[in-house]
C-alpha cells in the first residue's frame, strides 16, 4: 500500500499541469478548496494513467473527500465521473503538434510510449500552453527543448521526466571490498558500467531504497550516475587536499574520501546547520573519518582557505531540470525567474571556489541542471579560468539524470 500511495502522489505531482488543465476544463468554473482539487488530481490520475477501475478510484475519492469535511465529496464524484464520460483512446506514436490540445502524451510507465486522445479539446491555449499541457512539463521549459531538441528527442526527454527513474547504488569501498555479501544488494541489481563511473556501480528497477538493505549500515551508496561523474573526473590522488563545497547529504564527499583514504585532507563546507548534521552523519554511517564539517557560507570562506586546495569539488545549488523524473515537484518551482536568480548566486560561489585553488590545482564545478544559464554561461563569464574538459548529459540519451560539469583550472596554469 505504501509503494501504491507513493507511485499516486508522485505521479499527480508529475501531471499537475494536465491534471489541472483537465480539471479547468470540466469543472466550469466550480470553485473547490485547494484539498478537494488535490484530490481530484489524484483520482483522475489513477483513471487516465493507471486504468484503475472506475468505481475504485471514484469510492476512495468520495471517502478522502468526507474526511476533509468541506463538503465536496458529491461535486467530486460528479467531475470525476465526467472524466470516465470523456476518457480518452490510447493512440501509438507521439501527440500531434496541431492538436496538442486533445492529446496526452503517455510515458513507458504509463503505457507508452504513446499518447491519450481526448474526445473534445481540453484547453484554449498558445503552443507554449498546448505543450505545456500535453507534456506535462512547465511551458516555458516545454517550448525550450521542442525547439532545441526537435520532436523525436523532445518527446523522449518527456518520456523520461513522467517515467519512474532506476535507483543507482555504489559499493562504499570503505566498507565493503569487491562484490557485496548477500543480503546486501538486491538479486535484481545489475551492474552498471559507462565511460567516467566509479568501479562497483549497479542499477536497479522497480525497487524502493527501503528495500536495500546494505544502505542502512553505509555499505551501499545511492547516488545517481550523473552524481558520480565530476568527483571522477576531478583527478583526485591520495594525499591531495580537497575541498568539498555544499557537500550535504555526502554522497561525493564518501568517494572523495574512499580515493583518499585518510590521506591528505578532506573539508567539507555546508551552509544550513540541519543539512550539516545529515552529512556528518551520512559520513559516519559510511565509515568515513578525519572530514572536516564546516558550517559556513561557501560565498565567505575562512581567509586561511585561500590558494590551499589542490582540488575544490563545488556542487552548486540549481533548478534541478535534469532531476525531473526522480524530484517530480521541480517543475512546480522552476521558472525562468528562479534560473536567473540561482545563477547570480552560482557565479558568486564559482568565484569564492577559485579562491581556494593552489596554483596548478583543479576545480569541478557540477549541477543536476539542463539548463546553459546555469552551466556553460557561467563558466564562460569567468575570465581567470581555462576548461580543462566538460561533459553534459541529457537523461534521454543515458541511463541517468541529466547534468552538467566542467573541470576548471586558472589560466595559465598547466
Amino acid at each position: 500500500e505504501r509503494a501504491l500511495a507513493t507511485r499516486i502522489a508522485a505521479g499527480s505531482i508529475k501531471r499537475h499541469f494536465t491534471l489541472s488543465n483537465l480539471y479547468s476544463a470540466i469543472s466550469r468554473k466550480k470553485h473547490l478548496p485547494d484539498a478537494a482539487i488535490e484530490i481530484f488530481r489524484q483520482a483522475a490520475y489513477q483513471l487516465l494513467f493507471m486504468k484503475v477501475e472506475p468505481a475504485a478510484a471514484i469510492d476512495a475519492a468520495g471517502e478522502l473527500a468526507k474526511r476533509d469535511g468541506h463538503g465536496v465529496a458529491r461535486v467530486l464524484n460528479g467531475l470525476l465521473r465526467k472524466v470516465v464520460e470523456i476518457y480518452p483512446e490510447r493512440l501509438p506514436g507521439s501527440p500531434p503538434f496541431d492538436d496538442l490540445r486533445r492529446s496526452v502524451f503517455l510515458a513507458t510507465d504509463e503505457g507508452g510510449p504513446g499518447y491519450l486522445y481526448f474526445p473534445r479539446r481540453l484547453v484554449r491555449s498558445d503552443p507554449k500552453g498546448d505543450l505545456e499541457h500535453s507534456s506535462s512539463l512547465p511551458a516555458f521549459f516545454a517550448w525550450r527543448y521542442w525547439k532545441t531538441l526537435g520532436e523525436e528527442r523532445f518527446w523522449a526527454l518527456v518520456d523520461w521526466a513522467n517515467s519512474t527513474p532506476p535507483l543507482t547504488l555504489r559499493i562504499n569501498s570503505l566498507k565493503t571490498a569487491g562484490t557485496p555479501p548477500d543480503g546486501v544488494m538486491p538479486q535484481s541489481a545489475a551492474p552498471l558500467s559507462a565511460p567516467g563511473l566509479p568501479p562497483g556501480v549497479f542499477i536497479l528497477s522497480d525497487t524502493s531504497v527501503a528495500d536495500v538493505p546494505g544502505l542502512w549500515d553505509g555499505r551501499l551508496v545511492v547516488q545517481d550516475a550523473a552524481n558520480m561523474l565530476p568527483v571522477e573526473a576531478a583527478g583526485i590522488e591520495s594525499g591531495m587536499s580537497v575541498l568539498d563545497l555544499c557537500a550535504a547529504p555526502g554522497g561525493k564527499t564518501v568517494r572523495i574520501a574512499e580515493i583518499l583514504r585518510g590521506s591528505g585532507r578532506l573539508v567539507c563546507v555546508e551552509l544550513v546547520p540541519e543539512r550539516a548534521e545529515t552529512l556528518r552523519a551520512n559520513l559516519e554511517r559510511a565509515a568515513v573519518t578525519g572530514a572536516e564539517i564546516v558550517t559556513a557560507d561557501a560565498r565567505s570562506l575562512p581567509s586561511e582557505y585561500h590558494a590551499a586546495f589542490d582540488r575544490v569539488i563545488l556542487d552548486t545549488p540549481c533548478s534541478n531540470t535534469g532531476q525531473l523524473a526522480r524530484r517530480p515537484e521541480v517543475r512546480l518551482r522552476v521558472s525562468e525567474q528562479s534560473i536567473s536568480r540561482l545563477a547570480v548566486l552560482q557565479k558568486e560561489l564559482l568565484a569564492s571556489a577559485l579562491s581556494a585553488l593552489r596554483r596548478g590545482g583543479r576545480l569541478v564545478y557540477s549541477t543536476c541542471s539542463l539548463e546553459p544559464e546555469e552551466n556553460t554561461e557561467i563558466v564562460r563569464s569567468m575570465d581567470n579560468v581555462d576548461v580543462c574538459s566538460e561533459r553534459f548529459t541529457l537523461p534521454e540519451l543515458h541511463e541517468h539524470d541529466g547534468g552538467y560539469f566542467a573541470v576548471l583550472r586558472r589560466k595559465g596554469d598547466t
